[in-house]
C-alpha cells in the first residue's frame, strides 16, 4: 500500500519540533505515532517553558516533511494543518 500524504495517518510517523527565544531549535520526538506526537505536542505548548516564552514554537511535522500543527508563544495555534492563520487562535 503506497502511502500518500492525504493517508491513513497511523502508517505515518510524526516529528515534535520546539524553538526556543534564544532562537535555538530541538526535535524533542521522533518517529512518533500520531498519538504520542499529539500529547507531546500538547506538553510542550502547555508547559511552563511555553507559558513564560522561553519556547517560542512548537510544531508537528509528519514524515513528508510538512507541518501539520503549529504553536507560537502569545499568538497560540497558528497552524491547523491547512491554513496558516494571521489572526490565530489565542489558548488560554
Amino acid at each position: 500500500m503506497n502511502n500518500t500524504r492525504t493517508g491513513d495517518l497511523q502508517d505515518n510517523s510524526f516529528t515534535v519540533c520546539l524553538v526556543r527565544a534564544d532562537g535555538s531549535s530541538e526535535i524533542v520526538r521522533r518517529n512518533a505515532s500520531c498519538y504520542d506526537a499529539a500529547k507531546e505536542f500538547w506538553h510542550r505548548s502547555n508547559n511552563v517553558s511555553a507559558v513564560s516564552g522561553i519556547v517560542r514554537q512548537v510544531s508537528i511535522v509528519d514524515n513528508y516533511g510538512c507541518t501539520d500543527l503549529a504553536w507560537e508563544f502569545g499568538r497560540g495555534y497558528t497552524f491547523d494543518g491547512e491554513t496558516f492563520h494571521s489572526k490565530p487562535v489565542l489558548v488560554e
